[in-house]
């Protein structure tokens, strides 16, 4: 090994967090780019072009995985991925991690009922197209990040914050993350929004994940089904606007996160929590 390469090594060790976020946005960046120049030399499905944005979302896993080779080799690659696997949480964890159909399904009830914004007729709902939503909604944003974002960055970012200051942390390196593809592709609502609804998530998720004792199982479904809820309210069956969504999303995550930090006692560190 050369003294550069000793030199880059150290930086790595020394420096994780940083390291992580820079390559979580390189690669993406990357992806993204690579993406574009094939959509410029041939026309592409959009089933390829899912499974090409799915790909892409798998920056944050490879981040870390690569931190961790630097830092550790496999056997903690190893041990980061036994995340997935702490299934033998307490039945209120998997009620969590569907919360959020109940929270879409909710809101377009609340919209129905006081007369909310004019809604799009939904493209519909039919056998093929709800297995294509439960594929891509499981490979992209629930497994594609969480390995990265809550299996990686979170506890390293608590082993310096309370968890209530490494959520807004890693909310805001998530959402800033997510702004690079919403300048390619808008979402259709103010991205202030998006990025509030995205630090009360990460703080809710959070709490969970410090509560199930690290499950990347309870946090990628309730990730899962975040997404999911919201393509199927808003884009599959036209029940609520997408923007009367986010307006009701902005009440509910918000207070939840409120909720969670104040009572769970987030402002403190982690520590403190478990004794």
């Amino acid at each position: 090994m050369t003294a550069q390469s000793q030199s880059e090594r150290n930086m790595l060790k020394r420096y994780p967090l940083l390291a992580f976020f820079g390559f979580t946005y390189l690669f993406f960046l990357v992806a993204l780019a690579l993406i574009g120049g094939l959509l410029k030399m041939v026309s592409v499905s959009p089933t390829v072009m899912s499974i090409l944005i799915a790909l892409a979302s798998w920056t944050p896993n490879l981040a870390a995985v690569v931190m961790l080779l630097v830092n550790g080799g496999l056997d903690r690659v190893r041990s980061l991925a036994a995340g997935w696997l702490k299934w033998r949480v307490p039945l209120r964890w998997y009620f969590f991690g569907l919360a959020p159909l109940a929270a879409a399904f909710g809101a377009a009830g609340v919209s129905t009922f006081v007369g909310g914004a004019q809604v799009m007729p939904g493209t519909g709902l039919t056998g093929v197209t709800l297995l294509s939503m439960l594929f891509f909604n499981s490979i992209q944003g629930a497994t594609g990040e969480e390995l990265g974002w809550r299996g990686y960055a979170l506890p390293n970012l608590q082993k310096r914050y309370s968890p209530l200051v490494a959520s807004i942390i890693l909310g805001l390196a998530i959402s800033g993350w997510h702004s690079i593809l919403h300048l390619i592709s808008p979402i259709g609502v103010p991205e202030w929004q998006f990025w509030v609804i995205m630090i009360s998530f990460c703080i809710l998720v959070t709490w969970a994940y410090n509560h199930s004792g690290g499950s990347l199982l309870i946090v990628s479904l309730f990730h899962f089904a975040f997404n999911f809820s919201a393509e199927l309210v808003v884009g599959r069956l036209g029940l609520i606007s997408l923007e009367t969504l986010f307006v009701i999303y902005l009440w509910v995550y918000g207070l939840g996160a409120l909720g969670v930090s104040v009572l769970g006692k987030m402002y403190k560190p982690l520590p403190s929590l478990l004794q």
